[in-house]
């Protein structure tokens, strides 16, 4: 009898070690052990801290600013209550420098953990150069959570040759509208709220600007030229055309157009810079050039936003 219970003793005490082993994500493993001589008694057994890591993230944005360690502090302080240590070390580069400075990372072979892939890198591109690590086997085994979440169609738009490289954001899905930098002085007095429904109607809710969304902008500058309001003009406007994805690079004009709400996709290849919509732009924002709605030194600035005392924020 007691040679059996020395050996059970021994297999209990295996079992405990391979629970723990595969429960080493829980806070801690509770183990009763009863026997007819003695009253219970629980052991408790803290499971193996991760070690230490800090994880790389190179990403598109403004330069740092006055603030931006203690943000990267609070975020830390937030990531370890869902991933205990853990850190992220963020390095913002600015988008006239992106591609530059991305492809003397590359050149040089720097590891990094997350990085930022779009327009600027393509993502045919930098998987044909071996800039990026397949995900299928990490997606696989931890995301769970986020195909509970996201739709499987719309992980697949970050597939390449079949295999997937990143994860895309919805932003890329949405609606994109018109917009224009203006003060809120003028805004209040000489613009007229009843222009806004152009921009809720069916019928121009594309992914560009219409001649009907361009027409009520037109007005709220001529009555700003008409009260002198106006100065030298307008600089800093954004006019979205959002209305397909590049095959290539930004270089090259082929695209295929993004489908409507409820449309399926039109494969055809298209030259971008003969969509209608994009002839209306350029049309429209050389006819403002003449009427002195935008400024004449247009093309000489530097940075437009600083010249009329604008900033982020």
């Amino acid at each position: 009898m007691k040679k059996l219970r020395k050996t059970l003793c021994a297999l209990i005490a295996v079992l405990m070690s391979a629970a723990l082993f595969l429960t080493a994500c829980s806070t801690k493993v509770e183990v009763s052990q009863k026997n007819s001589n003695s009253a219970s008694d629980t052991q408790v057994m803290e499971p193996k801290m991760p070690e230490p890591v800090t994880l790389r993230y190179v990403t598109i944005g403004p330069s740092k600013s006055k603030d931006y360690d203690k943000v990267i502090e609070e975020f830390n302080k937030k990531l370890a209550e869902v991933l205990p240590n853990t850190t992220v070390e963020i390095e913002p580069i600015a988008n006239s420098e992106y591609k530059q400075k991305w492809d003397l990372m590359m050149a040089a072979g720097e590891e990094i953990d997350i990085a930022w892939t779009g327009y600027l890198v393509p993502l045919a591109d930098e998987v044909a150069k071996g800039s990026y690590m397949a995900l299928d086997e990490l997606y696989n085994m931890y995301g769970t959570d986020i195909k509970k979440e996201v739709p499987e169609w719309f992980i697949d738009m970050g597939r390449c040759k079949g295999k997937l490289y990143c994860m895309p954001t919805y932003k890329d899905t949405v609606e994109l509208k018109m917009g224009m930098y203006t003060p809120h002085e003028y805004f209040e007095k000489y613009w007229d709220m009843s222009w806004s429904k152009v921009f809720l109607e069916p019928n121009t809710t594309y992914r560009q600007g219409t001649k009907e969304m361009y027409d009520v902008f037109e007005e709220y500058m001529r009555r700003l030229k008409e009260a002198g309001k106006l100065q030298s003009g307008f600089s800093q406007w954004v006019w979205l055309i959002n209305s397909g994805i590049r095959l290539t690079g930004t270089d090259d004009p082929s695209m295929i157009r993004l489908p409507l709400r409820g449309q399926k996709w039109d494969l055809t290849v298209r030259n971008y810079y003969e969509l209608p919509e994009v002839k209306l732009m350029y049309e429209t924002m050389a006819d403002w050039y003449k009427k002195g709605y935008i400024r004449k030194d247009i093309l000489s600035l530097e940075n437009p936003r600083a010249y009329e005392n604008i900033t982020s924020g």
